[in-house]
């Protein structure tokens, strides 16, 4: 069917456009906000030049995939690296560069090119590390736990002061200290150091981060800073706690507060993995799945079915249902929260705000099932003073709790005593193909879908977005094509013409739009073709003085198609009786009368007529007459010619049968 190219594609002209973009995973790029901002490109992603077809695709955004909450303030770290944080702000805690609360989600101000890998918020605060292990900080920095040697308070991120050759693996804050394992596997502490809890042996305020001693050949994993006191996760399995110990919040059997990590006293044969302090009591995930509590049990935390309100000294089985295997941990101020493997949400302890997502305010002293959104389970909780947040495997975030300044982020103030939605819908403000908008917009949450304009060709699709207040856009390169490429249903057939006549071919092809037609010609067989001047519809007449090489190239907008080549080729005129030609058979022509040495003629016996070389023909006289007329028949029809030739022929034709029967008549005679 012919050659196909994309030389039209690839030298097309694009318009140009208003729109920063960052390439990245190939087919899509994007701007502001998020690596993955779409799942997919637009489907369909072709339809006609007319336009009028009806696009559709989801913007997914930014995904939370991390959660953590504090007294007054939430904070999420985003799947593109930001950390985001709502709620209250009068202290700039929320590190967006202003003090204004906020009711729902907005981006932490981090320095130009910092991502972050955790982040974790305080009593006022905040702290986040990024990838190289560097710290961040911002809020409240009244006690120096923002470990930048001051105490400011900032309401955008500032570098915490490292420890010479240290980074730092893990990080968290508590009311109004903060805590770090260093790569070297060991702790730090800084900020308020009443009751020991920064856990150096001092009761010091420390405005940077410094050492904690540690037993002599341990190291840590984690660590978790309650609102007063520490804990930290051994890489052995143990617990280690210090500040104060109202309430047996240390687990040491002891009330006696801790001014350096001691151990806590863990039963016989059990090793923790996980750890979480909470207002006055404590988590400790086992490795068998089990959770252990210690502290204060008033409203019921511990959830061993105590209802007593005594405190537990050492930890201590919460009453886990039968056949469940716990996850994930987290303690808020007087109740517990617990994800098992499938995804399950188990609540117990106080529930005067709703914190235990039953959607009720009824307090248990066991763990029991929480409500969950309709076919969503989740995939990581926090617990807050009064609130708490979790993320689902939708990708959506949920909050649930007290909610008087904005911290469920929902844009409201109003409690809420079972898990709603975090807002951080997408909302999509336009498309546009090259340039050119789509039509009747239609969007929900990140779906959209337009209809086409007219256009021609390749076109690269741009989705142009808000979240989180930010406006954003999505490009997908090349992402809809309008029209098709040409396609050849005709190429020109080959023939053969007498020099000085003329030959018509014709070629067709299909595509939207309609391609145009270029002939070229080419002296020997595979070109170089050249473009015949004018010549641009699908039929052309040609007249070759020598064997020529035709084909037709359709163009348009999308690339070109090539017909097969069509050779016309040349031949001499002949069969003009008039005309002496010795060289060239003529077998139509029997007149005995003409002597033609070279042409044998068995069909004629009179001895006067020599034919050596043999041949054949028809009877005396009649072969004269019939083959004659075939013969200029013949001419006329290969020759094209008219009126003119034909008396010219049957001349010429007379003039030598009457001389050759004076010849043979002549030789009779003799």
């Amino acid at each position: 069917m012919g050659e196909y190219t994309k030389d039209a594609r690839s030298t097309r002209r694009r318009p140009t456009r208003g729109l920063g973009i960052a390439t990245v995973l190939g087919a899509a790029a994007v701007v502001a906000l998020s690596p993955l901002a779409a799942s997919a490109a637009p489907m369909p992603d072709a339809g006609p030049t007319i336009g009028g077809a009806t696009v559709s695709d989801t913007v997914i955004g930014v995904r939370f995939t991390d959660v953590s909450a504090d007294l007054g303030p939430s904070y999420a770290l985003g799947d593109d690296g930001n950390a985001y944080a709502w709620g209250l702000n009068s202290l700039g805690q929320l590190g967006d560069g202003t003090t204004t609360n906020r009711p729902t989600p907005v981006r932490v101000a981090a320095p130009a090119g910092v991502t972050f890998t955790e982040v974790a918020g305080g009593e006022g605060f905040a702290i986040a590390l990024d990838p190289s292990g560097q710290a961040y900080s911002w809020g409240q920095g009244f006690y120096g736990q923002l470990g930048d040697g001051d105490i400011q308070s900032r309401i955008a991120p500032v570098a915490v002061q490292m420890p010479a050759g240290i980074t730092f693996t893990d990080v968290d804050a508590g009311s109004y200290h903060s805590l770090a394992v260093g790569s070297d596997g060991l702790l730090y502490g800084w900020g308020y150091n009443g009751q020991g809890r920064v856990g150096d042996g001092t009761t010091t305020q420390r405005t940077a981060p410094v050492q904690l001693p540690t037993p002599a050949g341990v190291t840590f994993t984690t660590v978790d800073a309650g609102s007063t006191y520490s804990l930290a996760l051994a890489s052995d399995g143990s617990i280690y706690a210090w500040g104060m110990n109202y309430g047996g919040t240390l687990g040491d059997g002891t009330q006696n507060d801790r001014a350096t990590p001691a151990l806590v006293q863990t039963p016989a044969g059990v090793t923790f993995t996980q750890i979480s302090a909470g207002n006055s009591h404590a988590l400790a995930l086992a490795s068998t799945g089990e959770v252990y509590a210690w502290g204060s049990n008033l409203g019921g935390p511990i959830g061993n079915g105590d209802t007593s309100g005594d405190p537990v000294l050492t930890p201590a089985i919460s009453a886990i249902p039968a056949g469940v295997t716990i996850a994930q941990i987290s303690a808020g101020s007087s109740y517990s929260l617990a994800l098992d493997g499938s995804g399950q949400l188990y609540s117990w302890g106080a529930n005067g705000n709703g914190t235990l997502g039953t959607g009720t305010t009824t307090g248990r002293y066991v763990p029991g099932l929480a409500q969950l959104p309709a076919g969503v389970t989740f995939t990581s909780i926090d617990a807050g003073s009064q609130h708490a947040l979790a993320t689902g495997s939708d990708g959506k975030t949920y909050s649930w709790g007290i909610n008087s300044i904005g911290m469920l982020g929902d844009g409201t103030n109003q409690n809420r005593r079972a898990p709603g939605l975090v807002r951080t819908e997408v909302t999509v403000t336009g498309v546009t193909f090259d340039g050119i908008p789509g039509t009747d917009l239609v969007q929900s949450d990140g779906a959209w879908s337009v209809t086409t304009p007219a256009y021609c060709g390749p076109s690269d699709v741009a989705v142009s977005y808000t979240q989180f207040g930010v406006a954003a856009s999505v490009v997908f390169d090349d992402g809809y094509v309008f029209g098709s490429a040409p396609t050849i249903t005709e190429s020109p057939t080959p023939s053969v013409v007498v020099a000085g006549q003329s030959a018509t071919l014709t070629a067709a092809a299909d595509g939207d739009d309609a391609p145009t037609v270029q002939w070229q010609q080419a002296l020997t067989a595979g070109g170089p073709f050249e473009d015949i001047v004018g010549e641009t519809s699908t039929s052309i007449s040609v007249n070759p003085t020598d064997t020529t090489y035709y084909r037709a190239v359709f163009t348009n907008c999308l690339g070109q198609a090539i017909t097969e080549q069509a050779t016309v080729s040349l031949r001499a005129s002949t069969g003009d009786p008039g005309t002496e030609n010795p060289g060239t058979e003529n077998p139509g022509t029997d007149d005995p009368g003409t002597e033609n040495p070279g042409t044998e003629n068995p069909g004629t016996d009179e001895p006067g007529t020599e034919n050596p070389a043999g041949g054949g023909s028809s009877a005396p006289g009649e072969g004269s007459s019939s083959n004659g007329s075939a013969s200029a028949d013949a001419t006329l029809a290969l020759t094209g010619g008219g009126a003119p030739w034909a008396p010219i022929a049957i001349g010429g034709g007379l003039l030598l049968v009457g001389a050759a029967g004076l010849l043979l008549r002549g030789r009779r005679l003799v």
